[in-house]
């Protein structure tokens, strides 16, 4: 290829504009043919420093499937715009940010965030911008700040209507995030709507790492709207985009938190309808609860009489007392030891 700084530019459109992924490794397949003959400090039509570093980008940020690989290509991508103060700045540090987040790593993941945000074009970078906002919010809301989560989230969202973003992949996290934050409210049908929202934008997007994501919180929100069904339903999808990964990070853990709690949901569900469904006790059941019943009542009414005469003072009588009969033990049949006589009177 001639000019693959063409397959550069064309991948990054289909990206960002959320074409397929087809259409984004054609593109990306003809700038890679170009790494070999393209001086590497040679500045391309895309804007970054090389068209190495464009194409480092473009691994990290689209398509990916395995995170460990693309959080290191991002970190590499991120350096080397920071070196150079290149235009993709903020976008690599924003989306090495999100690598970091879904990896566990939240600390390196603030630190890539604190950078991206401080930048003086940071706000000129609607792209990077929004995934940035968006990042901060998820981490806000796994630290149980929920305020902190919902306002950043807004502000995202806000931001994207403002750039003409509003029905972009880019915002589809950020909705997500939203719903999150409105769950923790206890507004659960606006955090349906607002997470069903992203889930559609994502489902059009090129970033695997974020369709999964919102599927795994879109489940416990449906189930948690009693509409068990659309649970198993997202999270047999999420479960079936992430046996396409390599490595899914920190996505496998929630995969299965997710599925575990759809499972209990779905015991203690069982378990309801199944208490909840009157029985008809058996003739064999019911004699032996009048039975016991009856003991019941027998054994207090004797417990009465004994205490009534041991208060009462004994008689002096004239002829020797007879011998005791002998104390048994009754058995536990129910009806065996009082008899049908002392059962009838009550």
């Amino acid at each position: 290829m001639r000019y693959p700084e063409l397959g550069l530019v064309g991948a990054f459109l289909t990206g960002v504009s959320g074409g397929t992924e087809r259409e984004f490794r054609s593109w990306l397949e003809i700038a890679e043919q170009g790494l070999a003959r393209v001086d590497d400090g040679a500045t391309t039509a895309a804007g970054t420093t090389s068209l190495r570093a464009g194409v480092s980008l473009l691994h990290s940020a689209f398509g990916y499937r395995n995170v460990s690989l693309a959080a290191a290509a991002a970190a590499r991508t991120a350096r080397a715009q920071s070196e150079s103060a290149g235009v993709f700045r903020v976008v690599a540090l924003a989306n090495l940010a999100f690598l970091l987040y879904v990896s566990g790593d939240l600390a390196r993941a603030r630190s890539a965030l604190s950078e991206a945000m401080r930048d003086p074009q940071a706000q000129r970078r609607p792209y990077g911008f929004i995934t940035a906002l968006t990042t901060a919010a998820l981490i806000a809301l796994d630290e149980g700040d929920a305020a902190k989560g919902q306002h950043t989230a807004e502000r995202a969202v806000e931001y994207s209507m403002t750039a003409g973003l509003a029905e972009n992949q880019v915002s589809g996290l950020a909705y997500v995030a939203l719903g999150r934050a409105l769950l923790a409210a206890g507004r659960l049908e606006s955090a349906r709507t607002q997470v069903g929202h992203g889930l559609e934008l994502l489902r059009g997007g090129l970033v695997p790492a974020w369709h999964a994501y919102a599927l795994l919180w879109a489940a416990p929100i449906a189930q948690a709207s009693g509409d068990l069904p659309a649970a198993l339903a997202l999270v047999d999808e999420a479960e079936s985009l992430l046996a396409s990964f390599e490595d899914a990070g920190a996505l496998t853990g929630l995969l299965h938190d997710v599925q575990r709690r759809l499972s209990l949901g779905r015991r203690r569900r069982r378990r309801g309808v199944e208490w909840s469904q009157p029985r008809s006790p058996t003739p064999s059941s019911r004699s032996f609860v009048c039975c016991a019943a009856l003991n019941r009542c027998a054994r207090s009414r004797l417990n009465c009489r004994s205490r009534s005469t041991r208060s009462r003072p004994t008689r002096q009588r004239s002829t020797a007392s007879s011998p005791s009969p002998p104390v048994t033990k009754p058995s536990l049949a129910p009806s065996s030891w009082i008899s049908s006589e002392r059962l009838a009177r009550y």
